[in-house]
């Protein structure tokens, strides 16, 4: 009986998460804003010096770019046909519901709140993050993390206000898909997955595993709060999303392939998040370099919708 409720819970958080996260990355832009991530499963995500921010830093719409007939890209992505499937059909849910509800959701709360949010969410972020600082010997990195939680907890009221930013602890985020690729597991196959959008297959398993190295899975599944706990990543997938419309839009009106620039740019985000944002030479994206990795996003003027493509 314990095995069977163990079981509904991680695959409702799992649907949830893909629902939301997939949405706001796989329909639009791919994996997640660096300064977000509330670690959740499947996402942890989804994301780190975000794609987005690669989105607005470039314009060079290169054939390399939209791999078209690249050799490099055909042998990372065997599943294009599939893929585009799919990334079509996250496109539309993308339209007609995350889109707006973003839209309408930066509408009705000012900056502060909305910054107030995110803010919670990376605090209960905190012990997967922590954990995976650890496993790759980021120790400096890990005492970061620590001090942030520690920090923002008590003189930022719970996490509402990032004290420890103005104290020169930057946050950061880290996933088991980061921790695979920094001992030098590859990536495996390009996908698509539906609502979840652009993955691979280490980082899927990666993000499984982060359900686990959650604490809130073990506090949900003792309290009976699935439901309660589920609002994380809705809420950040929904807030992430809205500091992004008016980026993505201009990417998707500015992409001759936009499947295949995500695909790129999901690329080369990865690697520079498994890299902690080192230079370590030239990266495998041919199409794709000088990115300002300093740069994050731009906020909107508050009550600003996005302009509708």
């Amino acid at each position: 009986m314990w095995g069977e409720r163990s079981s509904r819970w991680v695959l409702s958080r799992c649907a949830a998460l893909l629902v939301v996260l997939g949405l706001c990355v796989g329909c639009a832009a791919g994996p997640s804003d660096p300064n977000w991530n509330t670690g959740g499963a499947l996402q942890g995500e989804l994301r780190t010096t975000a794609l987005i921010q690669y989105a607005q830093q470039s314009d060079d719409d290169t054939d390399a770019d939209f791999g078209l007939g690249g050799e490099e890209f055909d042998a990372n992505d065997p599943l294009e046909v599939p893929n585009r499937f799919l990334f079509a059909f996250n496109q539309t849910l993308d339209v007609f519901i995350l889109r707006p509800t973003a839209a309408t959701y930066r509408f009705l709360l000012p900056s502060g709140i909305r910054d107030s949010i995110r803010n919670v969410l990376r605090n209960l972020a905190t012990p997967v993050v922590l954990i995976n600082d650890l496993m790759q010997g980021e120790f400096e990195r890990a005492q970061t993390t620590l001090a942030r939680f520690a920090i923002n907890t008590s003189g930022g009221v719970l996490g509402l206000f990032d004290v420890a930013a103005d104290e020169g602890y930057e946050y950061h985020q880290e996933d088991f898909g980061q921790t695979l690729g920094s001992y030098g597991v590859g990536e495996g196959a390009y996908l698509v997955l539906p609502l979840f959008g652009p993955s691979s297959l280490r980082d899927g398993f990666g993000r499984v595993v982060d359900i686990f190295l959650d604490p809130f899975f073990y506090v949900g599944r003792a309290k009976d709060i699935e439901t309660e706990l589920m609002l994380r990543p809705v809420v950040g997938g929904i807030d992430l999303r809205s500091r992004n419309i008016e980026t993505l839009d201009d990417l998707e009106r500015d992409s001759i392939d936009f499947y295949a620039r995500l695909r790129s740019l999901w690329r080369q985000n990865r690697q520079n998040e498994i890299n902690n944002g080192r230079d370590v030479g030239p990266t495998v994206t041919p199409g794709l370099s000088d990115f300002n990795f300093d740069e994050f996003e731009s906020e909107p003027k508050d009550g600003q919708l996005g302009s509708s493509q």
